[in-house]
Order: structure tokens, then C-alpha cells, then sequence
């Protein structure tokens, strides 16, 4: 019999009350309920994902609101049951992420480059000039800083089950943008919480590690590079993170190059935001990690994306000048004496 391993995702909000149930839970999990608001999305990530995990058939993702039928049978791999919970009786509206996306749209228009500034490098001191006098550099911290709140997914391997917080995935749809716009915008929701979900799985699947990742010599440098920053802790995201990107390069295909398009697209907004903090604290948010558990944020995206495109020179450029910037960064003496930066890991 095919040993099932539970994946748990949590609604930490729905706009519906109808759908309450008492199902049967993992104990960790006694006064959440069924949510239903965004099981039609789940439903379409899940696809993703699957198309992605079934080319080595050792994992398949099942709903557990589709008892049956949503896979045949025959279909090889560990069954991982999804549940879509939310805790009983908590509700959010995000307002909070609402008022800070507000304030940041109403002051760009008023903010203008020093362009005395302009062409310094983030290494430099005259960087912090660019926008000196300016409200923007707080407003982008207080953005970043409700992104370094996000627990997008928590993971007990030893129960085999993920949590992964759909509450704080729709605060990020919020705070890093809905999708690609046009004729043929790219649904946001469903492919980054496929990326996601692939990510999860990576924690669950111990036997895939780093060093068995096929990259070319230089890409293999730039590579272990990055992982010279990491601790154990944040070498644990690397790894899921990797299984993701790898799991994407060994299928190809249309729909996976959709799915990884998400990779680079999310790196881009996070620069965006991190274009209009040149402070000391905002060029220490750029480069250092938010936590002693979780690399940076634009860091992982850049090493996911070299992963998928080992080859470009542009990409690898991407990624080893970024982390030659953040070990100049970490020998500035402000990174020592700014407390903006000293509550970050380096």
C-alpha cells in the first residue's frame, strides 16, 4: 500500500463561514477548519505541480476535499494529501498591507534621484545620498519589514506534513503583485503557490542534495559561492529551493516555463522596492538575510534562476555580482553600527 504523507495547507483567512467541517485533522492542527475560498486555486496549483513531479512518479499532491478521481489509481508516486484549513474564527482583511502599499504608490510620484547619486554603486558611500531628505527609503522598510513577517509555509519532516500559510501567500500576492499583465497575464496565485508547493515537497524528499545538482563549472562556482553564506538552517532552504528549480529544469516544457517564470519575475519586484532604499538600513535589507533561518529573499530567487538558466552569462553575472556587493557590504563599518542592520543575518 502506497504510504500517504500529509501536506497541510492553512487558510488563515475566508470571506466563507458556510463551509466550516469537523473533519479529522493531525493534532497539531485540533481547532482549524475547512476552508473553501480558494480551493478552486489550490486545486489549479496542485495540477502544476503535479505535471512537474510526475516525471520521476515519486510524489503526487491530492487534494483532500477530492476523496476520489482526482488521480487514477495506476498513477505512481507517494500519495500527499492537501488539506486547506483555516484557524477557527480568525479572519484578516489585510488592511495593514493595504495602508503601506497606499503610502508607497503616494510618495513615489513625488520622489525624484539626487542625480548626483545616481550612477553610485550600492558598494559606495554616495549611494545613500540618492534619495536623502526623502520619505520613501522608511516606507520601503516598512514593506520589506511586513514581508520578513511571512511564514509562508512551516514543515515538520518527521510527521510528514507542511503547513504551508495561505493567508500570508495572499499578503504576498498583495505586497509582490498579482500576475503579468496583458492578453496573456500569467494567474499569480496559481503558479508562485506551485513553485511553492515544489519547494515543500523538496523539504519532504531528504534523499535529493545540493551536490547532485548538474551545473556547468562556472554556474557550479557561483553556486557553492552562495552557499558559503549559509549557515545549516538557511542551507535547508537552499536545498528545497533547489529541488524546485531542478525538478522545473528535468521536466522543460511550456507549462513548466510558465511556472518557472515566477522565479526571476518575483526577484525583479523584490528589487524594485529595494531600487528606492539606498539608506545604510536599506542597503542592509538588500544584501543581508532577515533571519538566522531564511536566506535573503532576492539571494534565493537569483540562485533558483541560475539553476534554471546555468549556461546565460547575464544570469550568472545576476548572481555573482550580487553576492560580491554583499561581502563588500559586510565589511562597511555602519553594518556594525546601524541597528537597522545589526537586528540582520549575515
Amino acid at each position: 500500500m502506497t504510504r500517504w504523507t500529509t501536506l497541510v495547507l492553512f487558510t488563515l483567512f475566508s470571506g466563507c463561514k458556510s463551509g466550516d467541517t469537523e473533519n479529522e485533522y493531525p493534532m497539531d492542527f485540533l481547532g482549524f477548519r475547512d476552508a473553501t475560498t480558494t480551493r478552486a486555486l489550490v486545486v489549479k496549483a496542485i495540477n502544476r505541480a503535479n505535471e512537474i513531479l510526475q516525471y520521476k512518479g515519486k510524489y503526487v499532491l491530492i487534494p483532500s476535499w477530492i476523496a476520489t478521481g482526482f488521480v487514477s489509481d495506476s498513477t505512481p508516486g507517494e500519495r500527499i494529501t492537501v488539506y486547506l484549513l483555516r484557524p477557527k474564527g480568525q479572519f484578516s482583511t489585510h488592511e495593514k498591507e493595504k495602508t503601506v502599499l497606499d503610502s508607497f504608490s503616494a510618495v513615489i510620484k513625488g520622489t525624484q534621484p539626487n542625480p548626483q547619486a545616481i550612477d553610485c554603486p550600492d558598494t559606495s558611500e554616495c549611494v545613500h545620498e540618492m534619495y536623502k531628505g526623502s520619505n520613501i527609503g522608511k516606507v520601503v522598510a516598512n514593506i520589506l519589514s511586513l514581508h520578513a513577517t511571512l511564514q509562508l509555509a512551516k514543515i515538520k519532516v518527521d510527521r510528514n506534513y507542511v503547513a504551508l500559510i495561505d493567508g500570508d501567500v495572499q499578503r504576498f500576492q498583495l505586497l509582490f503583485g498579482k500576475g503579468l499583465e496583458g492578453e496573456q497575464a500569467v494567474p499569480f496565485f496559481e503558479y508562485f503557490l506551485a513553485i511553492i508547493l515544489l519547494h515543500e515537497v523538496g523539504h519532504l524528499d531528504q534523499s535529493f542534495q545540493l551536490d547532485s545538482l548538474a551545473l556547468p563549472a562556472e554556474a557550479k562556482l557561483i553556486y557553492n559561492d552562495y552557499l558559503s553564506f549559509l549557515n545549516d538552517a538557511k542551507k535547508e532552504e537552499a536545498r528545497a529551493d533547489a529541488y524546485a528549480s531542478n525538478a522545473i529544469v528535468e521536466v522543460g516544457g511550456l507549462d513548466t516555463a510558465t511556472i518557472a517564470l515566477y522565479i526571476p519575475f518575483q526577484g525583479v519586484l523584490a528589487y524594485g522596492y529595494y531600487l528606492f532604499d539606498k539608506s545604510q538600513g536599506g542597503i542592509c535589507r538588500h544584501y543581508f538575510d532577515p533571519t538566522e533561518e531564511h536566506p535573503n529573499f532576492e539571494m534565493r530567487y537569483r540562485a533558483m534562476y541560475l539553476i534554471l538558466q546555468p549556461d546565460s552569462r547575464i544570469v550568472q553575472n545576476l548572481m555573482s555580482n550580487y553576492l560580491l556587493n554583499r561581502r563588500a557590504i559586510m565589511n562597511k563599518t555602519y553594518t556594525s553600527e546601524n541597528k537597522e542592520c545589526t537586528i540582520l543575518s549575515r
